[in-house]
C-alpha cells in the first residue's frame, strides 16, 4: 500500500474510501499547513482574494505494486483549505538507481520513471524500496 504522511503524523492509505483514508480525519483549514508570510503578509502571486497561503510537507512511502499511470496523491490536495495546490516538489529517490519521479497535477499522480523523464515504471513494478521520499506543496 502507497501512503502519503503529512507531517503533522496524519497518513492517507489510498486502499481505503471516505475519511477512513486518513488515521486521523484531515481538517484542511488550521493546523494542518503552515502560514507562510512574506513581504506585506503574504507570497505575492499566491494569495488570491483574501485566502491565506498554506505549505504542507510530508513524505511518500510507495509499495510493491505499482499501479498503472501512477500513484494517487490527491490526499495532498484534499488537506488544503481550498482544495487549490499552485505547486508540488517531490525529492528525486535514486538517481543513482535511474529512479526518479515526476507530478502529475491534472491528474494527481505521482509518477515514477526507471530512465529520467522518458519511460514509466511499468504495473506490478516493486518500488517498496524507496520510502521517506519528501515532499513539499504550496497552494490555498
Amino acid at each position: 500500500m502507497a501512503t502519503v504522511t503529512f507531517d503533522n503524523g496524519t497518513v492517507w492509505n489510498n486502499t481505503l474510501s471516505g475519511d477512513a483514508k486518513y488515521s486521523t480525519k484531515v481538517p484542511g483549514h488550521a493546523g494542518q499547513g503552515r502560514e507562510v508570510r512574506g513581504i506585506g503578509g503574504s507570497i505575492r502571486g499566491l494569495t488570491t482574494a483574501g485566502k491565506r497561503p498554506v505549505i504542507l510537507t510530508g513524505t511518500f512511502a510507495f509499495d510493491s505494486s505499482y499501479p498503472t499511470g501512477g500513484e494517487d496523491i490527491s490526499a495532498i490536495w484534499d488537506a488544503f483549505p481550498s482544495g487549490v495546490v499552485s505547486g508540488v516538489l517531490f525529492q528525486q529517490p535514486n538517481v543513482a538507481a535511474a529512479r526518479t519521479v515526476d507530478v502529475n497535477t491534472t491528474s494527481k499522480l505521482l509518477l515514477a520513471y526507471t530512465d529520467g523523464l522518458v519511460t514509466q515504471c511499468t504495473a506490478t513494478t516493486n518500488l517498496s524500496a524507496i520510502t521517506s521520499l519528501r515532499w513539499v506543496a504550496w497552494g490555498y
